[in-house]
């Protein structure tokens, strides 16, 4: 009867564990090098910008492992300026800042829809409870025969 005791406390502990503790995913590939700023998305260029106007923003947060919200970049650190362009409209381009203090243009590509995943806790829980319902009836169940 030990051996089944440890087979299911062997069995539950892996479970908890490879629900509670997923595989890190490897690198999204990304189709091209962006920006985000005010809600749209900027596919950068190779273009240099040389006319720049007043900062308008910056990049608040980085990955290349998976999209996320606000002033987005695949390409760009935290912290690097978005430009406006002198004589062209936010909504068309804008200008990202290089580590040399050149700028580069990024060209609107519309509506960055950006949706939060949210992580399905019913399933992984529902089953760490039922092995605990399981131990626990074993467990039980031999008292009571005794």
């Amino acid at each position: 009867m030990a051996k089944v005791r440890f087979v299911f406390l062997a069995l539950l502990i892996s479970t908890i564990s490879a629900t509670q503790f997923p595989q890190q995913s490897k690198a999204t590939d990304w189709a091209y090098r962006f920006v985000v700023w005010n809600d749209t998305i900027y596919i950068m260029s190779e273009e240099y910008v040389t006319e720049v106007g007043e900062e308008i923003g910056q990049v608040t947060s980085y990955s290349d492992l998976k999209p996320k919200g606000g002033n987005f970049s695949n390409a760009y650190p935290k912290g690097t300026k978005y430009y406006a362009i002198k004589g062209v409209e936010w909504g068309k381009a804008i200008a990202v800042q290089q580590k040399d203090h050149t700028y580069k243009k990024a060209y609107s590509d519309g509506i960055y829809e950006y949706k939060e995943g949210k992580r399905n806790i019913f399933l992984p829980m529902g089953i760490a409870l039922l092995l605990v319902m399981i131990i626990g009836t074993i467990l039980f169940g031999n008292k009571v025969r005794k």
